[in-house]
């Protein structure tokens, strides 16, 4: 657990150079996409929060900090382009969507689905994330904030919403198949996944080198039997 803080807590603090650097100059609009990128994490992880306490009757540290990736991500392509306000309603809304989303793949896609290998909630935290975030772009985007940008639907513009909802289908086509592509060749050459022997085994071992002295890549009952022989 202290680990999963340490590296929430470095990826959120990365994450303001992501956003408010994404400015190439330090101004207002930085400052600005610097604010929204805290709020939003913020008021996400509060969210995660609220709604494990609500549904599950308790709180964890992991699902704090899944809150606040969240977040992060849900805020990304809004935080130059929205209002201070806005920002925290983007990251109360992306926490609610990705909470869905974590909750409908841990209950039914190891029972209908159990071949997709997802353990870090890599889809459902920045691919879902990423999607309400684009699309809340659409809602709350506003000229006032950047006046390169456009009017989202709540001031006055929903043509901006059909933009964004056009982009996302565009983009994940264009994703799933150059990403299917690449995964075709590397399971036609290298192979996809290691050997289910040689991933007990440890993967250190059989693909670097690592000797059998070595600690690395070595089993629990391994490294314990030979903290046994070294004792004795």
């Amino acid at each position: 657990i202290p680990y999963v803080m340490l590296g929430g807590g470095l990826l959120w603090f990365g994450w303001f150079g992501f956003n408010a650097g994404s400015a190439l100059k330090s101004n207002s609009l930085a400052s600005l996409a610097f604010a929204n990128t805290q709020i939003a994490a913020a008021s996400a992880m509060a969210m995660w929060i609220i709604l494990d306490n609500f549904i599950k009757k308790r709180t964890s540290a992991e699902g704090a900090v899944c809150g606040a990736v969240a977040g992060l991500v849900s805020i990304t392509p809004c935080a130059g382009f929205v209002h201070v306000q806005s920002s925290l309603a983007i990251g109360i809304i992306g926490a609610a969507v990705v909470y869905t989303a974590v909750s409908v793949k841990s209950k039914y896609f190891p029972k209908y689905f159990p071949q997709l290998d997802d353990s870090m909630d890599v889809f459902t935290c920045h691919g879902v994330g990423a999607v309400t975030g684009a699309l809340l772009l659409g809602l709350f985007s506003s000229k006032q904030v950047n006046k390169d940008g456009m009017d989202g639907a709540f001031f006055g513009n929903p043509i901006l919403l059909a933009y964004q909802l056009t982009g996302v289908v565009v983009t994940i086509v264009w994703s799933f198949f150059w990403s299917g592509l690449i995964l075709l060749l590397l399971k036609l050459t290298i192979g996809l996944t290691a050997q289910p022997h040689k991933s007990e085994e440890g993967l250190d071992k059989h693909y670097h080198g690592a000797d059998e002295d070595s600690e690395v890549g070595k089993t629990e009952t391994e490294k314990s039997e030979n903290l046994q022989k070294i004792d004795s």
